[in-house]
């Protein structure tokens, strides 16, 4: 449970925040650590979260990936969903701490109900390999479709291998062709090549198939 906030430390920790923002936003970034930090001691999600990013990748402050746990931990701890993502992939990789899976998930979980697209992903990274928690590979690739639908390349990637390779699935080289596209069009980097192979092998049948998908998902 967080901490209540006085109003006045509330408003004072806003001001900081805004602040703080305009400094980054100028490259200041001396000048806006204190005001962040202070921010951030007076429970600002904004301010917490971005200090901890700034602690995590060493962007003007030494990198210190526990500090940068400890700040993304009172941003989540407010429900910002960004913060949550962000202390989950921490836990997640075992970075700045203690590899923990379980909690990685719960807080991608939080992250995901609210719509990070890359919550989304991991979640579904750790569901269908059944770390952190129950493995279900059906719920697992939902998640991935969830996240693609947000504009998450990866995701699509991932789906367009598991279809195509026959992963915990029948082969379908139609509907992996048709995640690879997706890919492509989000901007994944390998996509493209995934795609001209697939078509190299494909029937008639398989690519008319490939265009009725396409057209199911922008109906």
């Amino acid at each position: 449970m967080s901490d209540a906030i006085r109003p006045d430390d509330a408003a004072r920790a806003e001001q900081l925040t805004v602040q703080a923002m305009e400094a980054l936003r100028d490259a200041r970034i001396k000048t806006a650590l204190p005001l962040l930090e202070e921010a951030a001691n007076l429970h600002h999600p904004v301010a917490a979260n971005q200090l901890g990013a700034l602690l995590e990748h060493g962007h003007g402050v030494a990198k210190d990936e526990a500090r940068a746990r400890h700040f993304y931990a009172i941003a989540a701890d407010q429900g910002l969903a960004l913060a949550q993502f962000n202390l989950g992939f921490l836990l997640h990789m075992g970075r700045g701490g203690a590899q923990d899976l379980s909690e990685a998930r719960n807080l991608y979980r939080k992250a995901a109900q609210k719509g990070e697209a890359t919550a989304l992903l991991n979640l579904g990274i750790l569901t269908a390999r059944g770390e952190g928690g129950p493995k279900d590979v059906t719920a697992g690739y939902m998640l991935w479709e969830q996240a693609a639908a947000k504009g998450e390349a990866m995701a699509a990637f991932n789906l367009g291998m598991v279809h195509a390779g026959g992963h915990d699935v029948p082969i379908d080289f139609a509907r992996g062709c048709f995640w690879f596209e997706t890919a492509f069009r989000l901007g994944h980097p390998q996509a493209g090549m995934e795609v001209q192979k697939l078509r190299k092998v494909m029937g008639d049948d398989e690519i008319a198939t490939v265009a009725h998908l396409h057209k199911e998902r922008q109906a």
